[in-house]
């Protein structure tokens, strides 16, 4: 994951661990119950990767793509 100075999701990641925290913890708690077995997660627009860092737990595959060059 590359963080980056002045940008305001990777300060939060810094800060805190993770950015967006409250939904991600939403969804752990409300959706990951549900998922079966072999579950695949696509993260498209993935930015620098925050959801699929901290989702990835939860899935057996993760597939994260991010088309803007300079978040690579």
């Amino acid at each position: 994951m590359a963080l980056f100075s002045g940008d305001l999701v990777s300060s939060k990641i810094l800060l805190d661990g993770a950015f967006a925290g409250y939904e991600l913890d939403a969804f752990q708690h409300n959706v990951t119950l549900r998922l079966p077995n072999e579950s695949v997660m696509l993260d498209i627009g993935e930015n620098i990767g925050n959801h699929s860092r901290v989702l990835s737990q939860f899935f057996s595959y993760v597939f994260a793509f991010e088309p803007h060059p300079p978040t690579h």
